[in-house]
């Protein structure tokens, strides 16, 4: 039987970029970022270290991208006007979020702590671009009010999901139902 091939392949810049980036949120899930290396992600994603700094600059401009990877979620199926009651688009809408936050758990943990600016802004962009999406979808004009509602229902959500993967006082179906009925509850009282 012949010997695996072991050379190095060449790759596009995006699709390296996309190695790179899932080999440190693999390494994300089992340790913190202060304790990862670049030499560790480079060493899980076969290359050399050179290349983490080359595509992100270093460890904290690719965990960076990292984050701004995980919350770059694609738009929903629902379209303004959906058809569909507004409580299945909500339902559709949260597990969808669920399943990106536990699909990137250990980025996720890391980056809700609000202990760096460049993180918080990725993550304030996105609070922006779901709550603006979420109204659309609702068919509720986004005034001032409803943003600043959707922006407090963000807080709720980054805490509940802590209070899942990080202190394990919730399952999954108890954060899901959780934050379902009381955005439910926003749009059918303030909407």
């Amino acid at each position: 039987m012949p010997a695996a091939d072991t050379t190095p392949r060449r790759l596009a810049p995006d699709e390296r970029r996309e190695q790179l980036l899932e080999a440190a949120r693999r390494l994300l899930d089992d340790q913190p970022l202060s304790e990862l290396s670049t030499a560790a992600i480079a060493r899980e994603a076969g290359v050399a270290r050179g290349l983490i700094h080359h595509y992100f600059g270093g460890k904290q401009g690719l965990f960076v991208e990292l984050v701004r990877s995980m919350v770059r979620m694609p738009p929903p199926a629902a379209v303004p006007g959906d058809p569909r009651p507004v409580e299945e688009v909500v339902e559709d809408a949260m597990d969808r979020w669920l399943t990106m936050v536990e699909r990137h758990k250990g980025t996720w943990l890391l980056s809700v702590g609000g202990h760096d600016a460049e993180v918080e802004a990725v993550l304030d962009d996105a609070r922006e671009l779901a709550g603006e999406r979420f109204l659309s979808l609702a068919g509720l004009t986004p005034t001032p009010e409803r943003r600043a509602w959707m922006r407090a229902y963000s807080a709720f959500c980054e805490e509940a999901t802590l209070e899942w993967l990080q202190r394990a006082r919730m399952d999954r179906e108890a954060v899901h139902r959780l934050l379902t009925t009381t955005l439910i509850d926003l749009v059918r009282r303030y909407a």
